[in-house]
């Protein structure tokens, strides 16, 4: 039986966010990447460790799965058990401890992908699901899943139902990395750290792909346009298009 841990509990938005970006076809230059959505730690009763549940999409491109201290050495024992296009676990060993930690990805070919984790190593946990589930989870529907641009699996809206958790979420980024996530008109939620920018709502043609996503703004609603740097456009058909302007529909 698998426990997953409070602290940890990035689970629920990473799979609302398969849900919502159910829309457009994925980058060109992106399409052969892996993508990670989620890591959540949780424990795997039944073995006796801790574990990291990565979710993702075309996860399988990864060779291997490394864990690395703040001080870049590796982490001696951490094995894959469970490996799909969208879910890998990672058996963690014993004796490791809290802290920082960088889970890198590295696939044939460069730029190795390093993702944070914060381990927090809880006992108590917030939810629990059958280990032999996730792993004929991982090993049928989401195998399936070698983009999250199309109708979300149905283990996806399962999986989400398990997970509520009080102490919120946080998805982290680098200005300047990585492709927008979805373009093109659709219903999504949408955050984007190359440009650090957040879009929620609905667009029926491109205000939200990327030429018309200022830096560090911030647009929902329906039809709306933010394209300055550090604008906000809410409600419907309202566009901001100057540095720290605004607009709203009445």
């Amino acid at each position: 039986m698998l426990r997953r841990t409070t602290r940890q509990a990035l689970l629920a938005l990473g799979l609302a966010a398969a849900a919502v970006l159910a829309t457009g076809s994925p980058p060109a230059e992106a399409a052969a990447r892996p993508v990670v959505i989620s890591a959540v730690e949780g424990r795997d009763a039944a073995q006796g460790h801790n574990v990291l549940i990565v979710y993702g999409t075309r996860l399988t491109l990864v060779k291997t799965w490394t864990l690395v201290r703040a001080d870049d050495t590796p982490v001696d024992g951490a094995t894959v058990s469970i490996k799909s296009n969208a879910v890998v676990v990672l058996a963690l060993p014993d004796g490791i401890t809290a802290g920082t930690y960088k889970l890198r990805l590295s696939t044939k070919k460069p730029p190795v992908i390093d993702v944070p984790v914060v381990l927090s190593l809880l006992a108590a946990p917030l939810e629990t699901i059958e280990l032999a589930q996730l792993s004929v989870a991982a090993q049928s529907d989401l195998a399936d899943a070698d983009t999250l641009h199309g109708e979300a699996p149905a283990a996806f809206h399962d999986a989400s139902k398990l997970v509520s958790t009080n102490d919120g979420v946080v998805f982290t980024g680098t200005p300047g990395l990585g492709a927008i996530p979805a373009k093109g008109a659709g219903t999504r939620m949408m955050w984007y750290p190359t440009k650090g920018a957040f879009r929620a709502g609905q667009v029926s043609i491109a205000q939200w792909d990327a030429v018309n996503i200022g830096d560090f703004s911030t647009a929902m609603g329906r039809d709306t346009t933010a394209s300055g740097a550090q604008a906000t456009a809410m409600g419907n058909t309202t566009t901001a298009s100057g540095s720290s302007t605004s607009s709203a529909s009445a």
